[in-house]
């Protein structure tokens, strides 16, 4: 788990050192990055292949870009930093993916990752900001790790009341998952 998680966290410090600028500020590349980074630490300390690493990534960056739209503006404009807060999502699900965990596994990984789903606006231009993305890369190995071994979170994390959504500014704009798993 240690050397996983640090290996996450350092990928993506070093991957985002180069800050590619957004195209919309709510909804940045390095959001995606971190399911990249912190699935390359998984398939690489458990020896997966290719085919499976590529469609766990896919699948967590369109998380990531989708709880990003959900999220919305009002939660970028509060103060959050949007790479970590959405792109821990999408890393938890690509390393759920990788390690086979079932559905109610995965819900509780969800739920775990929200509770580490992190980072402030007020850390741009300092070395704290690309921490934030390495802090949630390495969180959502920690979040599925301990949900594939039996650690059981709230199925309403996200969305409950004073769930991540309702603490966290959130527009809740639930078109973003309509077309999940069919157009991307």
């Amino acid at each position: 788990l240690l050397l996983s998680s640090s290996a996450a966290n350092f990928n993506t410090n070093i991957g985002l050192l180069r800050s590619f600028p957004s195209l919309q500020p709510w909804i940045s590349i390095s959001e995606k990055e971190l399911s990249f980074e912190s699935s390359l630490a998984i398939a690489d300390k458990y020896k997966l292949n290719f085919d499976k690493f590529m469609k766990a990534v896919i699948i967590g960056m369109e998380v990531s870009c989708r709880i990003g739209v959900w999220l919305g503006r009002d939660h970028y404009r509060s103060g959050f930093h949007i790479t970590s807060t959405a792109g821990i999502f999408g890393a938890t699900i690509a390393n759920s993916i990788l390690l086979n965990l079932s559905k109610d596994k995965i819900i509780n990984a969800i739920g775990i990752a929200a509770s580490h789903s992190s980072g402030l606006k007020v850390q741009f231009g300092t070395m704290v900001k690309p921490y934030h993305a390495g802090m949630a890369a390495s969180s959502s190995i920690e979040a599925v790790l301990l949900a594939k071994n039996g650690m059981v979170s709230s199925n309403t994390a996200i969305d409950g009341n004073q769930g991540f959504g309702a603490t966290h500014n959130a527009e809740f704009n639930n078109d973003a998952f309509k077309s999940l798993g069919k157009k991307y």
